[in-house]
């Protein structure tokens, strides 16, 4: 069985959120929809999920044509959303209409007050009213909750009833699961080969999807976003032998790894 690989596509680099936990929120970055001829040129396939994803809001700008050239090449298109504007409903359709296949929304509260202290934005209702837009298409769904210290013990059930759904997904500040993951560091990574993040001005960044550490294989965000090298996640990330050939042969490494499946050509 061939593992699915991974991509995560930034469409836009615009936020129409500010929230309290996102390093978006303190650095400067030009608000733009990526060029097609950048998504024109992913090496993506049948086993690959492309998420619409990235430090802005990939709906915002209404990524039909993003989707439509992943999926005439094959492979799954999902996004991410905070789904916290009034042209979620329509930009949604005409993503389903171009294959968009799955959609986790980012719920940031379960009423107006705690909504607006995580995000500084009175948008509660708008994000109620799209959720039960999504509900309503059939179209595969989630709802993520970045919990933090602040979060009350039963944020889960509060975000249920609050949105009228089965389950909700919590997640910790850097994006990553709290439940049905290990908080174990890995044995083994496979993020050099089946992940890869590309901005919206088109650059490719290997292996780490967490914006607030730095991996050996020169996941060069501090570059991108501006931001600071604050350190490996895990031991295992220090020990990669990716650090010493890409360190060594940059281009020609990162060659190596466009040619991959989860790659992206010249």
């Amino acid at each position: 069985m061939i593992a699915e690989k991974i991509i995560d596509l930034e469409t836009c680099s615009a936020c129409c959120l500010a929230c309290n936990f996102c390093p978006r929120s303190s650095i400067k970055r030009n608000d733009h929809r990526i060029d097609f001829k950048h998504v024109s040129r992913l090496n993506v396939g049948p086993k690959h999920i492309v998420w619409l994803s990235g430090l802005g809001e990939p709906l915002l700008t209404c990524p039909d044509l993003e989707v439509r050239i992943v999926k005439q090449k094959g492979a799954k298109v999902y996004s991410n959303s905070n789904a916290a504007f009034d042209m979620f409903p329509r930009n949604l359709d005409r993503c389903m209409k171009m294959g968009l296949s799955f959609v986790n929304v980012s719920v940031y509260g379960w009423d107006q007050a705690s909504y607006k202290e995580t995000t500084n934005s009175d948008s509660f209702e708008i994000v109620l009213k799209n959720v039960k837009h999504l509900k309503s298409t059939g179209l595969a769904m989630r709802l993520s909750y970045v919990q933090t210290k602040s979060s009350p013990k039963d944020v889960k059930k509060r975000i249920v009833e609050a949105f009228d759904v089965t389950k909700v997904r919590l997640l910790n500040e850097h994006g990553r699961a709290l439940e049905g993951q290990s908080c174990e560091p890995p044995k083994r990574c496979s993020l050099c080969a089946n992940y890869l993040f590309v901005s919206s001005d088109g650059i490719a960044l290997p292996c780490v999807n967490d914006v607030r550490i730095v991996h050996p294989l020169g996941t060069d965000y501090d570059k991108v976003y501006g931001l600071k090298k604050l350190g490996y996640p895990w031991d295992i990330c220090r020990k990669c032998d990716c650090g010493a050939r890409f360190a060594s042969d940059k281009e020609g490494f990162m060659e190596k790894i466009s040619r991959l499946d989860a790659g992206v050509t010249k």
